[in-house]
């Protein structure tokens, strides 16, 4: 919550001092208006309305803390950021941020193939990947230089995306991209949960946003490319390039309340091959999103959060999952048909419908992902000694470390692998009788940062499946905020 400063309050008694004797009826209730705006035009160069996005806040009053706009623009020239009400008593400790991703495609007429999508989400992923202006609004900030963004990078057209403008208070509580192992609120994640080498120079592998996101980037890369290499497809085909993008904030609808929450999009680029050479590439996107419910248990138990992991694990029957849907395939129009681009989408969609964490022991004790997910988030960000339930504005917003863009744009891409690779072995020597190894997984990092899942097939561990990711790339840092 904000807090106003003493000094704040003596300008706020001379205020009504100087209100009383010039015989004011009524002091104006302390309020803010922020607006966050797209400017552009439509594909025939002509200026079309701008898009604005709205946060306001008045103590007390439980008002959205973050505001979305999912469809833009055509051709998104420049955003920006204004006050549009203000009135009565400024607010200190407190910023706002506007996110706004987008895209440079050529106009139409200009492209040199066609590109096919198959989806049943049509345009969702491109709306949540791509290059992302930030800006932010601070009250008496000089380190805020601009309030504007033009400096897009040149393209035929660029059509806006998902856009986000969200109220930050300096009490939020907040999990960084990267934890030392030095830092009190350090937990160690371990090496089968992650998959994950930890960060240069670090002995450990702390559990913060960046173990966070590995943690499902890598375990989707491995059960993609599992699942490719088992599929019974016309043609062999292989996964490269893996990359991860982070969205800074999601909802997910239930049937009572709506879900508030961020996600990641895995993006894997799949060579179709024939004589030992690629045929043609088909890019394959997978959404996951993580989604927060504020649970209020009786008695002296404090509020908590639980997690919904969309499409992880079963939802209940008012929670619709709605990321298969949105699992997307794109090639280009030639040497891919479009029976075999349906047949490796739904490759994909079935690995992500049997995707699951591996449990998780924190604290000597073992759990299911998500209840360890919601313990680490607990003690990596905690929330003050109190049992107040969460308010009613709770959201969550995923930022960019770097506060603002000045000459170029970020882009959300967070992580990257320049391989997985997946064989499965046979060892002819006779394993033991007892006990059953099927199942058993055995993982190990060696010198270079190279993790290896060894998987047994058969009860004597004779048969194995061995999956090798080489390290990890981190790309654009970000901060995950719990707005409360």
């Amino acid at each position: 919550m904000t807090n106003f400063t003493a000094g704040s309050l003596r300008l706020l008694s001379c205020f009504i001092g100087l209100c009383f004797i010039a015989g004011c009826t009524s002091i104006p209730d302390p309020r803010i208006t922020v607006m966050g705006s797209l400017h552009g035009e439509d594909g025939a160069y002509m200026p079309v309305e701008s898009v604005d996005l709205f946060v306001t806040h008045q103590p007390d009053v439980p008002l959205p803390r973050v505001d979305t706009e999912l469809h833009g623009m055509q051709d998104l020239k420049s955003v920006s950021m204004s006050v549009s009400e203000s009135q009565g008593f400024p607010f200190d400790n407190e910023e706002f941020a506007f996110l706004s991703l987008s895209r440079g495609v050529p106009r139409v007429g200009e492209e040199e193939s066609v590109v096919v999508e198959l989806t049943a989400d049509n345009l969702w992923v491109r709306r949540h990947r791509g290059d992302l202006a930030v800006l932010r609004l601070r009250k008496d900030d000089v380190s805020l230089p601009t309030t504007e963004f033009d400096d897009f990078d040149a393209a035929g057209m660029r059509p806006a995306g998902a856009s986000w403008l969200a109220r930050l208070e300096s009490d939020d509580r907040r999990i960084p991209w990267i934890i030392e192992p030095a830092a009190g609120n350090c937990t160690a994640v371990p090496l089968v949960a992650s998959l994950s080498a930890p960060t240069a120079g670090q002995t450990v592998d702390c559990f913060d946003l960046s173990t966070l996101a590995n943690m499902f980037f890598a375990n989707l890369a491995v059960t993609v490319v599992e699942e490719l290499d088992k599929a019974d497809l016309p043609v062999p085909v292989s996964a490269g390039q893996h990359r991860f993008y982070l969205v800074p904030h999601l909802e997910l609808e239930g049937e009572n309340d709506t879900y508030l929450g961020f996600g990641f999009l895995y993006e894997a680029r799949i060579s179709l091959n024939m004589i030992g050479a690629a045929l043609a590439t088909i890019k394959a996107t997978v959404p996951i999103s993580i989604h927060f419910v504020p649970v209020d248990p009786p008695g002296a138990n404090p509020p908590r959060l639980e997690l919904l992991i969309d499409p992880v694990g079963a939802p209940a029957s008012t929670i619709p999952w709605a990321n298969i849907d949105r699992v997307t395939v794109e090639y280009e129009d030639g040497p891919i048909n479009g029976f075999l681009a349906e047949q490796v989408r739904q490759t994909v969609v079935d690995a992500l419908s049997g995707f699951v964490l591996p449990p998780v022991a924190v604290a000597s004790t073992e759990l299911t992902a998500g209840e360890a997910l919601s313990l680490l988030i607990s003690m990596t960000a905690p929330r003050p000694a109190i049992v107040s339930p969460y308010p009613d504005d709770f959201n969550v917003i995923a930022l960019p470390e770097q506060r603002v863009t000045l000459d170029a744009t970020l882009s959300n891409q967070v992580l990257s692998y320049g391989s997985v690779t997946t064989s499965v072995t046979y060892d002819n020597l006779a394993g033991p009788a007892a006990p059953d190894m099927t199942g058993t997984v055995v993982t190990a990092v060696d010198a270079a940062g190279r993790v290896t899942k060894t998987t047994m097939i058969n009860n004597t561990g004779t048969i194995r499946r061995v999956t090798t990711l080489f390290p990890v790339n981190r790309h654009t840092p970000f901060e995950l905020v719990f707005l409360e």
